[in-house]
């Protein structure tokens, strides 16, 4: 990660702009620009195991994710789920399968419920109406004991404060957002033209050299059901 904190990054990224005054502006635009850049890519430094999560016996929808068993907001939950008992004597892969594939057979509510049981061989995943980064898996069959469930996830980290070092790899692409914030609040137009460009292809170059890792995002996974 950068090695910077927030408070010096905004004070170089105001400097270079020529207006050092908009310190308290400078460290929202700093996140603003920080949760575009972690929603725009599925970056390694994001991603997350959660582990141990309780799925009892006719559960037809997990709440998860922004406080509800697992505490950041969940921007996306990778496909495949695990399933498995809490003394590992049974296991399942859950694949996740489009939310709106139209099988009658598996929809909780065209079903009866207390005989589609069984352990879940996939899952729904629904965004929650109310509560970005909270989702609800819908387990297919509907769970017949209590099991426990793993999956991996990209989270939304919080806000960052002024004295932390923020949750990114370049510290000069983060000096570049503020600077380019605040020409665009002080209507410099040419020199905020010419900064957005310059922090396009920094981010653009970000994702290259800090993007993919060994085994995240280097390769296109096919179903190993599939493509043998």
């Amino acid at each position: 990660m950068g090695a910077l904190t927030a408070e010096t990054i905004v004070s170089e990224g105001l400097l270079a702009a020529g207006d050092t005054s908009l310190t308290t502006r400078g460290l929202v635009w700093l996140n603003r620009w920080l949760r575009s850049a972690y929603r725009a890519w599925p970056w390694p430094f994001l991603y997350r195991r959660g582990s141990l999560l309780a799925l009892s016996a006719g559960t037809t929808a997990l709440s998860v994710g922004n406080g509800a068993l697992i505490t950041p907001p969940i921007m996306r939950i990778e496909d495949p789920l695990w399933v498995y008992k809490s003394d590992k004597t049974a296991r399942q892969r859950a694949r996740v399968v489009p939310l709106h594939d139209g099988d009658i057979d598996q929809d909780v509510d065209l079903i009866d419920t207390t005989l589609n049981r069984g352990m879940p061989q996939q899952f729904r995943v629904r965004a929650d109406t109310a509560v970005f980064g909270k989702w609800s898996l819908i387990p297919w069959p509907v769970p017949d004991q209590a099991y426990l469930v793993a999956l991996d996830y990209h989270e939304l980290p919080a806000d960052v404060l002024a004295a932390n070092t923020p949750l990114y790899p370049n510290d000069e692409t983060m000096m570049k957002a503020v600077e380019a914030a605040a020409l665009r609040y002080n209507k410099e137009w040419d020199a905020y033209g010419l900064a957005t460009q310059e922090l396009r292809a920094m981010s653009a170059d970000d994702r290259v050299a800090f993007g993919s890792v060994a085994g995240l995002n280097d390769r296109v996974v096919l179903d190993p059901n599939t493509f043998k």
